[in-house]
């Protein structure tokens, strides 16, 4: 019999300063050994985007005795206000994707790492869907020293943003990489990109375009476009040391090549000890309506590693 779960409303604090609100999926009298934290995409996601996708991999969790925590963060929506102490100053700061740099994201990963730790949870799996994968792997790449509870990570759908929005631009990138640069030195890097630099259709900084274009940058994880040079090709998710699950959908559309010829790559550069890679036939890069296909491999794939 399946134990009565709530739904806690929370929030967590990052070590610099902000707060961000996140929900707690836990059986109602108890909360369980495991449990798996959400990192949601950027643009205008969100922990409540998507109920339905929430609501089906929080149910199946639960039903095998996994906890789930969604927690909102500092790419959530293109543009929010959040309040910031910092030296017992308060102050308000624009956030979102529109100013998001990705090698912040580690804050936000550790804090919640923390709120789960301070639960008493025991196995934690770090589980990022689209640019939320990418965020897992930023943080992996900087935090050297990791709490032992931490047991694995879940890359679902990690796309090539890199190579996509150098598509975008052709052979105008190196001539945009140059304008933006210079709005960055002159102290302009949080103004709202022209689109002459660049066709957006939604707001974005230059300091945040600019690790979205720049081969190398800590956004440059899932870089199939750089696929063939060996040296630069993964190089951020080749430093991972702890077992990982790569799940991708087989109509993926954001890896700047077919899915085969990705997964093939992605093979060849990784571990086979330690990691696992799952193409779900007819899944695009939301999983829409394959949810739980999808929390049933990730369920497999813990029960195997424990």
């Amino acid at each position: 019999m399946i134990s009565p779960s709530k739904a806690l409303i929370d929030e967590y604090t990052t070590a610099d300063g902000f707060k961000f609100s996140l929900i707690h999926f836990e059986p109602e009298r108890y909360h369980n050994d495991d449990v798996i934290i959400y990192i949601h995409g950027n643009g205008s996601s969100h922990a409540l985007r998507d109920v339905k996708k929430i609501n089906t991999l929080s149910s199946i969790f639960l039903a095998n005795n996994i906890d789930f925590i969604v927690p909102n963060n500092r790419g959530s929506n293109y543009i929010e206000q959040h309040k910031r102490i910092d030296k017992n100053e308060e102050s308000k700061v624009f956030t979102g994707m529109t100013y998001e740099q990705i090698k912040d994201s580690q804050y936000d990963i550790e804090a919640i790492i923390s709120y789960a730790l301070e639960k008493g949870y025991k196995y934690i799996y770090m589980m990022g869907l689209s640019t939320g994968a990418n965020k897992i792997a930023v943080y992996n790449n900087y935090r050297t020293k990791k709490p032992a509870e931490l047991k694995g990570y879940i890359f679902v759908s990690g796309g090539d943003d890199i190579g996509l929005r150098q598509r975008v631009l052709g052979n105008r990138l190196k001539r945009s990489l140059a304008i933006i640069q210079n709005h960055i030195n002159d102290g302009h890097g949080s103004d709202l990109v022209d689109t002459d630099v660049y066709p957006t259709k939604h707001p974005l900084s230059y300091q945040s375009l600019l690790e979205m274009l720049q081969d190398g940058s800590d956004y440059d994880v899932f870089n199939y476009h750089s696929a063939t040079f060996k040296d630069s090709a993964f190089k951020i998710l080749r430093k991972i040391q702890l077992p990982s699950l790569y799940i991708y959908g087989s109509k993926d559309n954001s890896l700047c090549m077919d899915v085969k010829s990705a997964v093939s790559h992605l093979k060849q550069s990784l571990s086979k000890q330690i990691n696992k890679i799952v193409v779900i036939p007819g899944a695009d890069h939301n999983f829409r309506g394959y949810d739980t296909i999808l929390a049933k491999e990730i369920i497999k794939w813990i029960k195997k590693n424990k």
